[in-house]
């Protein structure tokens, strides 16, 4: 049927307190009892060569990488042990890049890239259009940050995409707010008549009313 088995999460988070959902979280334990709790199974099996694939966890491992990494974007234990040391040699593939474990660190880019540096063969991103993305119309002569969830070809500036919308949201109200952008929409900065609130508590220049000329270097 095209199946295959896959054996998951290596190295083992039978230790876990946390859900790797919604959260990232350190697996502390002496090398020889991890190895004799977690990784002994992977060790059989990869002996016996009946494992086909392998999920690594979104979790960080002390005893196995010192740095501190995440398994999935571990070097260390990617390659040092489950290619080198294990000697397993099919496909490890990824848990969903898009999980709150990982996203706690990295961005979706940030994250595949470093999988793949760290040995993985396939990854798990779905093809979700609704992720979250900014856009930034550098082409406007007042730019804003935009949140938006499917990129177009349009000549626009656009970063992320991210997973998590609460984060970029508020990530957003304090860029407006530190660089002092305007936050109406294309529709009402031409037919504006008068500054808003946002002008007379310092947080736009109200190019709407008023010429800004070095309102550009605030994006740039």
């Amino acid at each position: 049927a095209g199946i295959i088995a896959t054996l998951k999460h290596y190295p083992g988070r039978g230790a876990s307190a946390n859900d790797s959902h919604f959260g990232l979280s350190a697996i502390a334990m002496d090398k020889a009892s991890f190895y004799r709790q977690h990784l002994a199974p992977y060790v059989k099996l990869c002996a016996e060569k009946v494992v086909p694939a392998i999920m690594p966890a979104h979790s960080i491992y002390p005893t196995l990488d010192s740095s501190g990494e995440i398994a999935t974007v571990s070097k260390p234990i990617i390659t040092g042990i489950l290619r080198e040391e294990l000697a397993f040699d099919g496909i490890i593939t990824t848990d969903s890049m898009t999980m709150g474990g990982l996203m706690a660190k990295y961005t979706v880019g940030e994250a595949v890239v470093k999988a793949i540096e760290a040995g993985i063969d396939l990854v798990l991103l779905k093809d979700d259009k609704s992720f979250i993305t900014l856009r930034v119309d550098r082409g406007h002569a007042h730019p804003r940050v935009q949140i938006w969830r499917r990129p177009e070809d349009d000549g626009a500036r656009y970063f992320g995409p991210y997973a998590g919308a609460a984060a970029v949201r508020e990530t957003v109200k304090l860029l407006n707010r530190y660089f002092q952008l305007r936050t109406c929409s294309d529709k009402v900065l031409k037919t504006r008549k008068r500054a808003c609130l946002q002008f007379q508590i310092g947080r736009c220049p109200a190019p709407c009313v008023q010429e800004v000329p070095d309102y550009p270097r605030h994006v740039a």
